[in-house]
């Protein structure tokens, strides 16, 4: 500003060249601070990826209204599975549940989805590699505010290795709600 001012006022530059100039500088002003905050956002992600590949611990958001299901690539790994591997939608996340607790986990996302409620479960599945497992959510579906389910997000799941009385518990979480 104070240079192209300063050249202006020396006779350097034209009053249109001058705009055009300042209008230059301030797109590039915008364009670097959004290359910092995306470069932020990217080094954020890969923290979190890191530590959830660390902690053993996955996450998914899931888009009721689409059905999509967005599963971290940790998440991915605790079913037993390949990172990106395939589309995850509730069905496909229903059949790497074991039979007998398929119903219980659907009763439980829908009391969560009509209530808001957040929820704990230890569910039992039985990955590709034969080793039966455990993975722990938590859970919540936020609701809009017409009281409509708008998404269902797991920020923890967690494999363990717990034995539970009857292979599986679920309750909601009585925590408060933030």
């Amino acid at each position: 500003g104070a240079t192209i001012g300063l050249l202006h006022a020396r006779g350097q530059l034209n009053p249109a060249e001058a705009a055009f100039v300042h209008q230059v500088g301030e797109v590039l002003t915008v364009a670097l601070a959004r290359d910092r905050r995306e470069k932020d956002l990217l080094r954020r992600e890969q923290r979190l990826i890191e530590a959830q590949r660390i902690s053993h611990v996955g996450s998914y958001d899931f888009e009721l209204a689409t059905n999509t299901n967005l599963w971290s690539d940790q998440l991915y790994r605790i079913y037993g599975r390949e990172p990106q591997s395939f589309n995850a939608s509730y069905e496909r996340f229903l059949r790497f549940i074991h039979p007998d607790h398929r119903e219980r986990n659907t009763q439980i996302h829908q009391h969560a989805s009509a209530t808001g409620e957040p929820y704990r479960m230890l569910d039992r599945i039985v990955p590709p590699d034969g080793e039966v497992r455990h993975p722990s959510s938590n859970g919540q579906v936020p609701l809009a505010g017409t009281g409509i389910a708008l998404r269902n997000a797991a920020p923890g799941v967690t494999n363990t290795s717990r034995a539970v009385a009857g292979g599986c518990c679920a309750r909601p979480d009585r925590r408060r709600r933030s």
